[in-house]
């Protein structure tokens, strides 16, 4: 139904919008981004970026769907854009992504900072705790990682509803 209905959305946006509107390439690409076709929303929030350097919404999204790509220099810079206009995005899940493309560069230092600011700023996802000890056991930190991975069967234990987590999960294209 969504893939229907986006479509339909996506014909309607094509033959109706004002070619320099950057709110319409970026929804454009949040349609592509939502139907996990990063490389088309990419282009698209290039173009929103390209109409309005200072359309900053699309800085999250665009990094995150960088990310997917496996464009990680890009991605975080893109992603290190969004942090610092971060106080008017609101989008937490931004510390998230720049560890993972820390940890995904190899800098498992950075990605266990990144991943502890997620977690105080209260994306309590057990994928945050799990990553933490991921990077510890690739630095050999064997006890280190295994209090995060406690703390993965306390989060799990005490999240009131994990449908609802792995909804947002999914939603923001956290993979597990």
């Amino acid at each position: 139904l969504f893939n229907k209905a986006s479509t339909c959305i996506l014909a309607i946006f094509i033959e109706n919008s004002e070619k320099n509107n950057p709110a319409v390439s970026f929804n454009l690409g949040m349609i592509f981004y939502y139907k996990k076709n990063f490389s088309k929303a990419v282009g698209y929030f290039k173009k929103a970026l390209e109409i309005n350097e200072f359309y900053i919404q699309v800085y999250p999204y665009l990094g995150i769907s960088l990310y997917e790509s496996l464009s990680y220099n890009e991605a975080y810079s893109y992603l290190a854009k969004a942090l610092e206009v971060n106080d008017k995005l609101k989008n937490d899940l931004i510390y998230f992504y720049i560890a993972q493309v820390y940890e995904k560069k190899k800098d498992l230092k950075n990605a266990i900072n990144y991943y502890n600011i997620s977690i105080e700023k209260n994306i309590n996802l057990w994928i945050c705790y799990y990553s933490v000890g991921r990077c510890h056991i690739g630095m050999g930190d064997f006890k280190n990682a295994i209090e995060y991975y406690k703390k993965v069967l306390e989060v799990i234990k005490t999240s009131p509803d994990l449908d609802e987590e792995k909804i947002l999960m999914e939603k923001n294209n956290i993979k597990y």
